[in-house]
């Protein structure tokens, strides 16, 4: 079995024991059934590296673990990718925050627009905190050992407003080639729109933001692969793939 990545939401020292959460106690004393002196490894989005561990001892359902050392492991992107992605329903916008985060992306910025899931402020708020799970959850299996950071959900127009990256690139069919990106480029904000599409209102109102508009190929693809799909690209253009 692989050795578990867990994270810790605190500060780290080696040489110290700490008691793990309740959530992460159950899932590795119950689904990974570990055992006394099995390893594992700990990072708290703190710092560029993670702390290979030891498990002692279960007390009253929680893990306590001893914290063996630091190791300094960066597996940053080189490219600071800022994802605007509309919220799109079901499983989907979960899919699209999870692959995002596996391939590298610095921030995610959920919108919303015209088309996009509704949801209530208070709603948005539990969203909020189960994305930032998952995001944690893709870090855990990814290696990667800095959070990506979670906005709060805003409308788009807000967010087209903001103070965005200089390259800023909307998904859309478009006369626009990747021969006219530049050579080199160390962060870039990406608008991917919901299921439905973005409005032609929402796009116009993009590009006088100057979004510069850039198609993923002849075929239309889901919002949440084209959000793997532009992130790819882009990763492969100018990051680490």
């Amino acid at each position: 079995m692989a050795v578990p990545r867990v994270y810790y939401p605190d500060t780290l020292t080696p040489g110290e024991t700490v008691c793990l959460p309740d959530a992460t106690s159950h899932y590795l004393l119950h689904v990974l059934r570990l055992r006394p002196d099995d390893a594992l490894v700990l990072f708290n989005g703190q710092a560029h590296g993670e702390y290979p561990a030891r498990f002692l001892e279960a007390k009253k359902k929680q893990a306590y673990v001893n914290i063996e050392s630091y190791h300094a492991r960066n597996l940053e992107s080189p490219l600071a990718l800022h994802l605007g992605q509309a919220i799109s329903a079901g499983d989907k916008m979960d899919l699209a925050i999870q692959k995002s985060v596996e391939l590298g992306v610095h921030t995610i910025t959920p919108l919303l627009t015209q088309y996009s899931k509704q949801y209530k402020t208070n709603h948005l708020q539990k969203k909020r905190e189960h994305w930032q799970k998952i995001i944690i959850s893709a870090c855990e299996q990814c290696g990667r050992n800095q959070l990506p950071t979670l906005n709060a959900a805003q409308p788009l127009a807000t967010w087209l407003r903001s103070d965005l990256t200089p390259l800023k690139l909307l998904f859309h069919p478009s006369t626009n080639t990747r021969e006219d990106l530049p050579k080199n480029v160390s962060d870039v904000t990406v608008l991917i729109g919901p299921e439905g599409g973005l409005s032609e209102q929402e796009i116009l109102e993009a590009t006088q933001q100057d979004f510069l508009t850039l198609d993923l190929g002849p075929r239309i693809l889901r919002t949440e692969t084209a959000a793997m799909a532009a992130i790819t690209m882009l990763q492969s253009r100018w990051g680490d793939l």
